[in-house]
């Protein structure tokens, strides 16, 4: 039984690490929100598209380092490794960033897990079981591949490809609660890690 995993904004949660790059890189208005959104908003509003796409760049490469996991998460992925279940991340990541410096994306993030998710001195993820792809659609067709029971994700537009495997079961991670989609083919939306291990 494999349970798959999302990874950017599902695992890995950015909120203390978008003000930090922020601050390093741009002199914002005091009134504009350090959130991904105000961010994106005020720089495309300004048309800085560009500045937009090398933020992105810097935040999922260097920038990683000061994200954490969302709380829970490690100790629900634990639980479901005790379980028997194989845990693997698959995760839409381009390796190198469209704009800027040439960081490794793929590298960055990989550090990440080997320092973020663990626990009692192991790994939670093999570096076999780690997917990281440069499409959606190669995302989507390596769920299948691997044949996931089970997919986590933050994106309502993954869950409901057409091309996602219907014998796999969907959880749509939303700890914002910005989604009012139908759900009703989901086995759960959920707001916190800590709903997850009650669904299985």
């Amino acid at each position: 039984m494999v349970f798959g995993f999302d990874f950017d904004n599902t695992i890995v949660n950015y909120e203390e690490a978008i003000p930090r790059i922020a601050s390093k890189m741009f002199n914002l208005p005091s009134d504009v929100k350090k959130t991904k959104l105000g961010i994106k908003s005020h720089l495309q509003t300004n048309l800085r598209e560009n500045d937009w796409t090398e933020f992105q760049g810097m935040l999922y490469g260097p920038g990683i380092h000061y994200a954490k996991p969302y709380d829970g998460a490690v100790e629900c992925i634990k639980q479901i490794k005790k379980k028997g279940m194989r845990t693997v991340i698959v995760s839409h990541r381009t390796k190198y960033p469209f704009l800027g410096p040439k960081y490794n994306l793929h590298k960055f993030a990989l550090e990440w897990i080997e320092l973020n998710l663990c626990a009692d001195q192991k790994r939670l993820f093999e570096i076999e079981d780690v997917f990281f792809l440069e499409t959606k659609e190669k995302k989507i067709s390596t769920i299948k591949e691997v044949m996931c029971e089970f997919f986590i994700d933050d994106l309502v537009s993954i869950l409901k490809d057409t091309n996602f495997p219907n014998e796999c079961k969907k959880i749509l991670f939303d700890p914002y609660s910005h989604q009012d989609k139908d759900l009703s083919d989901f086995k759960a939306k959920v707001s916190s890690w800590n709903d997850v291990k009650y669904i299985l």
